[in-house]
């Protein structure tokens, strides 16, 4: 009885010193104080229930309403490398991580062989061996338990990454989905302008004939619509430029860009700003790089689960 006893007070101990390396403990995200760093976007009025909802939370095809550029989105995203290749990284990470979680149970070999022998014409005998081997290892220092979690961390990261290259391929092809129509009003409203002018100059002529004004007006005159009338090519210019980027973007040759107009461009009518350290948790680089950090955590957990040996039941 006092055999078992010191060996139970051995273990607690044995186990209180493991806990107190860190070995069995779990990543916890460090406090940061968060005091005036953001200053009150909360209207007053506003109850914690509306602060709750912010812009982070819509799915992107209630934001971007146009089909145009939904359509534009799609095909971006299905065509997209970075994206591709961030969803084989997730693929990876999930299969290190059932891996991880299968090294719980019991390992089984079986090494099954045979052969065939034959002496003098005589008839051929065959031999078969089957053996069967068994290992478990006891996760009495926490490596296995802490490469799982270590594998969970790095799969989550993985998803992050994956989100964060998605929402960028998004924010990327409306920017310059926008941008084109930003151009598109631009050039319709200096084209509009040059016509103004042209009329202004004949105008201004008009009035030097009848003694109104002299050549000075006219010559300044002529100034202007000659400067509206040459920054047309220019804009055309940026319209083209702007189409071979998105169409970069798409994974398609460089061409003309289907599209909308500005005016038909409606954004939902009320976008909540929330919390800002919510908007901050939303963004999946921020998450990504958190997840990283708990993977460096187990990582070290398993570096000092090494200095241990290992009990490994085997038969």
């Amino acid at each position: 009885m006092k055999r078992i006893l010191l060996y139970t007070v051995c273990g607690l101990a044995m186990l209180t010193m493991f806990n107190s390396c860190h070995i069995y403990n779990k990543y916890h995200r460090p406090d940061v104080d968060v005091e005036g760093l953001f200053r009150d976007t909360v209207a007053a009025g506003d109850t914690l229930a509306a602060d709750s909802l912010n812009i982070g939370n819509l799915p992107w095809e209630e934001v971007f309403t146009d089909t145009i550029l939904q359509n534009l989105i799609r095909i971006g995203l299905e065509k997209n490398s970075d994206l591709q290749s961030a969803m084989l990284q997730v693929e990876a990470a999930q299969a290190s991580f059932n891996a991880a979680r299968l090294a719980f149970l019991p390992t089984l070999n079986l090494t099954p062989q045979g052969g065939v022998s034959s002496f003098d014409g005589s008839k051929a005998s065959w031999t078969y061996n089957a053996p069967v081997t068994a290992s478990w290892e006891i996760d009495i220092f926490g490596r296995v338990l802490n490469s799982k979690r270590n594998a969970k961390a790095v799969l989550m990261q993985s998803e992050a990454y994956e989100q964060a290259v998605r929402t960028q391929i998004i924010a990327t092809i409306a920017n310059g989905y926008y941008t084109l129509l930003m151009l598109d009003k631009q050039l319709a409203v200096t084209e509009e302008t040059a016509l103004l002018w042209e009329k202004s100059v004949e105008t201004i002529k008009a009035m030097k004939i009848g003694g109104m004004t002299n050549e000075a007006a006219v010559a300044q005159s002529e100034a202007n619509s000659y400067m509206i009338a040459a920054s047309i090519p220019a804009l055309r210019q940026q319209i083209r430029e702007a189409e071979n980027s998105l169409s970069t973007l798409l994974y398609q040759a460089p061409q003309s860009i289907e599209r909308g107009t500005f005016e038909d461009q409606k954004l939902p009518e009320m976008l909540q700003v929330g919390v800002p350290v919510q908007l901050l948790s939303n963004r999946p680089d921020v998450r990504s790089a958190e997840l990283s950090l708990a993977a460096a955590y187990y990582t070290t957990n398993i570096a000092r689960s090494a200095f241990y040996p290992n009990l490994v039941i085997s038969g």
